[in-house]
């Protein structure tokens, strides 16, 4: 049966089922149909500049009402985000300014790179064997839910993710069982900026910088703990299966080729892209 090449939660599962039952992994099939996605999405025609304010705006309002009750400096915050929504929407995956480079060296060596997008409230796919309490929910191990990644939860979550691992694949790092072999660097200034969790990184491990300056693995990939609440509901029109609720607890930060939460979620190279603006650990591969 062939794979079909569209955004929709239909194509999508379709396409997971294909792999499986082709004999492909369940996170390898999950990750091609993550990649005829983007297919799709970078095949669609730049949109014009009037219908790029329209959707600078529409998220807006979604956010504004996200954050409801939330306290006054995050909606301020948000309100600055969202002041030139039309150079938002059309932000491309990686832009590059002359006013600046947000990636600096310093005399040992070590890459720090400023202003990064580590997570972002919004509905991504998860097979159900990923979501924790699987089988006490009542999860079918091998079907496709969609989960929200509610912004009051992901905001509250930013002191959790200050100081974790930035590892260069995921691996759930304890101190037990710190995974020294994969750690290249740390998370720092972790801050809500609606939609967005935005950190600094430092990577003081050669193969890390080399992975990112080559840009082999340039986005990024949180690890975190949260509860599931399988209850569904929809956000501007799009509907989810469920919500990842607080407590969200970061256990680490990944450099990945491709992370679930999307292109938008990446190591950063310039200032452009900041100015466009139970015990189970999750992993947005």
């Amino acid at each position: 049966m062939p794979l079909q090449t569209g955004k929709s939660k239909e194509a999508f599962s379709h396409n997971v089922e294909v792999e499986v039952a082709a004999g492909k992994p369940q996170k390898q099939a999950a990750a091609i149909a993550y990649s005829k996605e983007r297919e799709a999405k970078d095949a669609e025609p730049e949109v014009e500049l009037e219908e790029a304010i329209e959707a600078g705006k529409k998220e807006a309002e979604h956010q504004l009402k996200a954050l409801a009750g939330m306290d006054v400096e995050c909606a301020d915050a948000h309100a600055q985000d969202a002041a030139d929504p039309a150079q938002a929407a059309t932000s491309p995956r990686l832009a590059f300014d002359r006013g600046g480079t947000m990636r600096t060296k310093d005399v040992d060596g070590r890459l720090h790179v400023k202003d990064c997008r580590i997570s972002k409230a919004n509905i991504c796919p998860y097979l159900g064997h990923e979501i924790p309490d699987a089988e006490k929910l009542g999860l079918e191990p091998d079907r496709v839910y969609y989960l929200y990644r509610d912004a009051a939860a992901l905001a509250a979550a930013a002191p959790t993710a200050e100081r974790v691992p930035l590892m260069m694949r995921h691996v759930a790092s304890t101190a037990a069982s710190p995974q020294k072999e994969t750690i290249i660097g740390c998370v720092s200034n972790v801050r809500w900026m609606p939609p967005y969790l935005v950190a600094d990184l430092t990577v003081w491990d050669q193969a890390g910088i080399e992975a990112i300056e080559s840009e082999r693995q340039q986005e990024l990939s949180p690890g975190y703990r949260y509860t599931p609440v399988m209850q569904s509901g929809a956000i501007e029109g799009e509907r989810y299966d469920g919500r990842m609720a607080a407590p969200i607890i970061f256990n680490h930060v990944a450099i990945v080729d491709t992370g679930r939460t999307g292109p938008d979620v990446m190591v950063n190279d310039s200032l452009a892209a900041v100015a466009q603006t139970d015990g189970t650990v999750n992993t947005e591969i």
